[in-house]
């Protein structure tokens, strides 16, 4: 069993765990400063319009993200802070926990490396500011990972049970996480001293209770004809013909490399596919197997999909805790004796940096042309909803509709008094959750909305379901003094009654 307290280091007159303690903190004050600077971008208010509607489940996503913006507004208020003060909560509190786990499974140094990876690695980084579902989604991986190994170690059932806890709750907030119970098998059924864990008491109750966790989630669809379902099929490209691309893997390993930073993702996967020097009986090794299996198939999954479509790059999120825990498990204890690989740690480094900082507000020196700015995302939405609202009071709307889900959630978040916000009627088709929620044919008849839509065409159903449509005007959104988008406002006079069937 690997000593769960392995004596501490020391660097510059501290131990190694007061720097992490440091770390930790620096990263949390500046976090917290940072995260109300940057405008919503559309999937947090799409979420943030959830957390005001609290159900089991939701079209495209569990519970989680929702109840815990719910908990932050209830602190906070409708603010951005209220929105993503759980997310920098939370990135504070998944570094601890991969602190950890890389300290128990191997040392302090390591653990420690790896804590400063997140930190400027983008994927991480970014994370730690944006309230959507990865925060969580990585925070109960993290630490559903650190218990189970612990439950190994011990047997104990409450340790057992706490681990598929973790795992449903994981679940809850992104159904990839459900999929680490897969990891542990493959771990488990690889180690010969431990393969009959798999059978044990304590294994099955962590399945059941990871199982039980998810109900809500199950109830839930079953009363929405499984439309989860039909959405991660649309979403992995499993509901169309299969096709084999050469290039769609590419772009997956392209937007990984993009995410993690070049070097670092060189190495992390040198460090996952390559043998270790440690023999296999040396409980480092092992230690590195079971990482090596939270890596390896999440990975490889995504992969193997992306000969058809290539996903999102943050879809992996989880499977770089352990990858970066690996990198630093393989290469920091060698940097003091090869020059070369303190040079290219040193590139990968500064090169990770580099982009976090950009990445942080500071796109904008780059000049890059629209939609190529990853930093768009959050930009413009504030004055395209102050502009809007300007054509509220003399137009007579009450409320307004949107061509898309995240241009809705973010003009009932930015817009003056949080008016209600549609989306054209696309039923029978179920495209989100504004699809499941009633639609502006609540709305009294003969009212009128405001359409806002960036596409060059009048949606059909607006067209259909009101008696006059206009052009009112062609309004640009601009954010830091950039050019974000343009739009197409018009007034829909005269709702009509629909027919009934």
């Amino acid at each position: 069993m690997i000593d769960s307290a392995p004596p501490q280091q020391t660097w510059g007159g501290l131990t190694l765990w007061r720097w992490a303690i440091l770390f930790s903190v620096a990263a949390f004050a500046f976090r917290l400063w940072y995260a109300t600077r940057p405008e919503l971008v559309g999937d947090e208010a799409y979420y943030w319009l959830l957390s005001h509607r609290l159900d089991m489940s939701y079209f495209d996503k569990g519970p989680g993200v929702a109840w815990t913006i719910a908990l932050g507004r209830s602190l906070f208020g409708d603010t951005v802070l209220g929105v993503r003060i759980f997310s920098v909560l939370l990135s504070v509190a998944t570094g601890w926990w991969l602190f950890l786990l890389a300290r128990r499974l191997f040392d302090e140094r390591i653990a420690l490396g790896a804590l400063v990876l997140t930190g400027i690695i983008p994927l991480f980084a970014t994370g730690a500011i944006l309230m959507t579902i990865d925060p969580l989604s990585v925070f109960f991986w993290t630490t559903a990972a650190y218990a189970f190994w612990v439950a190994i170690e011990r047997d104990s059932l409450w340790l057992w049970m706490l681990t598929g806890v973790l795992v449903g709750a994981g679940a809850l907030c992104k159904y990839i996480n459900l999929f680490q119970i897969v990891c542990f098998i493959i771990f488990l059924a690889m180690d010969s001293t431990r393969r009959r864990r798999l059978w044990s008491p304590g294994f099955f109750l962590m399945v059941f209770t990871a199982l039980l966790m998810c109900v809500p989630m199950i109830v839930w669809n079953a009363q929405h004809h499984w439309v989860a379902v039909r959405h991660l099929a649309e979403r992995g490209a499993l509901d169309r013909a299969w096709r084999f691309s050469l290039t769609e893997p590419l772009s997956f390993l392209g937007q990984q490399a993009g995410v993690i930073s070049p070097v670092f993702f060189v190495g992390i996967l040198v460090a996952v596919f390559s043998r270790g020097p440690e023999p296999q009986s040396d409980p480092r090794s092992r230690a590195a197997r079971y990482l090596k299996t939270l890596f390896i198939p999440i990975f490889l999954m995504y992969l193997a999909l992306s000969v058809n479509k290539a996903g999102q790059p943050n879809w992996t999120a989880p499977a770089y805790v352990a990858g970066v825990i690996l990198l630093s498990a393989r290469f920091l204890p060698g940097l003091r004796e090869a020059r070369s690989w303190r040079k290219t740690a040193m590139a990968g480094a500064v090169l990770a940096f580099l982009t976090t900082f950009l990445m942080h507000g500071n796109t904008a020196m780059l000049h890059l042309p629209p939609k190529r700015d990853p930093l768009d995302r959050v930009r413009g939405s504030v004055d395209l909803s102050t502009k809007v609202d300007a054509w509220m009071p003399g137009s007579g709307a009450t409320y307004v509709i949107a061509n898309k889900y995240s241009t809705a959630s973010l003009l009932k978040f930015y817009m003056q008094g949080n008016p209600r916000s549609y989306l054209p009627d696309t039923l029978p088709r179920i495209d989100n959750q504004f699809s499941i929620w009633p639609g502006y044919a609540s709305e009294p008849v003969g009212s009128t909305a405001l359409l806002v839509t960036d596409f060059d065409f009048l949606p059909e159903p607006v067209k259909r379901d009101f008696e006059k449509v206009e052009w009112l005007a062609d309004v640009e959104s601009v954010g830091e003094g950039r050019k974000v988008g343009t739009y197409h406002v018009y007034v829909c006079r005269g709702r009509l009654a629909r027919p009934s069937n």
